[in-house]
């Protein structure tokens, strides 16, 4: 289905906000957000049609990882949701819960920077919604990596934690010269036979910035998306972790976890 389902939104959210917010996934046809009648607040819940089927499943991955405004947004299919299409949704279960405002913390803020900025994009939702200046004071800037075919670098809040629970709880073992990164394709989408191809040079030019890479391998049967990278040096691996983890390469969330040496050979029978 194209037609997607996003609820728990900020009831000051609005049809435009919510088109820029998913004009990241690809060509949005058609956007409608259920006002209230008496205020003329957002309900909470809005709907989303994408041009394209792929870009309305990729567009799924943000289901419970986007905080926005201090809500964490859901979405789904909406053939998921056909009960909550009725107009008469209750209203409460969207409300404000702390009356104080609005609370967008600088790890959401950073993703929606990273996600969403091409002019200002990202800056003008975050304002418009009237959420209040971190901590009475303007937040620490720092250059947030956008992705990888991305434009260059924007300034945005410090990332005081993860931005993704998935991605930050799983752990990235012991630095060595292997690495291994993951979710950078899905072979199920892919039309292209030579697909690796590309992958392979786009993320050996990427990390050729981090040192000299001995070995790169993309695994075009894996349904996880794996590119198994060997550096000359432990050092140049742990840039290129650091640079690579929790990046967004083609709509897609990358991780990036160390091998060790030993678990390298084994894949590839000692010819890396």
């Amino acid at each position: 289905d194209r037609k997607l389902y996003v609820g728990n939104l900020h009831f000051n959210m609005t049809e435009f906000q919510l088109k820029q917010i998913f004009e990241a996934f690809g060509t949005v046809e058609l956007v409608q957000l259920p006002t209230d009648p008496e205020t003329g607040h957002c309900k909470g819940f809005g709907f989303v049609q994408f041009a394209q089927l792929e870009h309305a499943k990729a567009a799924q991955s943000l289901n419970g990882k986007l905080e926005i405004a201090g809500r964490t947004i859901k979405v789904s299919s909406v053939t998921d949701h056909v009960g909550v299409q009725d107009s008469g949704a209750k209203t409460a279960d969207f409300d404000d819960d702390d009356g104080g405002g609005l609370s967008l913390n600088a790890q959401s803020r950073a993703l929606l920077m990273q996600k969403l900025d091409r002019s200002g994009t990202a800056t003008s939702i975050v304002g418009s919604l009237g959420v209040p200046v971190l901590n009475g004071s303007a937040p620490n800037q720092q250059a947030v990596t956008l992705p990888i075919n991305g434009p260059a670098a924007i300034p945005a809040p410090a990332l005081p934690g993860q931005i993704f629970a998935s991605v930050a709880s799983e752990p990235i073992g012991n630095p060595s010269e292997c690495l291994l990164l993951k979710n950078m394709f899905d072979p199920a989408t892919e039309t292209d036979p030579e697909f690796d191809l590309d992958i392979k040079d786009d993320v050996q030019d990427e990390c050729s910035n981090y040192g000299r890479v001995k070995h790169i391998y993309v695994d075009k049967n894996s349904a996880a998306g794996y590119v198994y990278l060997r550096f000359e040096t432990v050092e140049a691996a742990v840039r290129a972790q650091q640079a690579m983890h929790k990046r967004w390469f083609a709509r897609r969330l990358i991780s990036a976890v160390f091998l060790q040496p030993y678990e390298y050979d084994a894949i590839f029978k000692g010819g890396a």
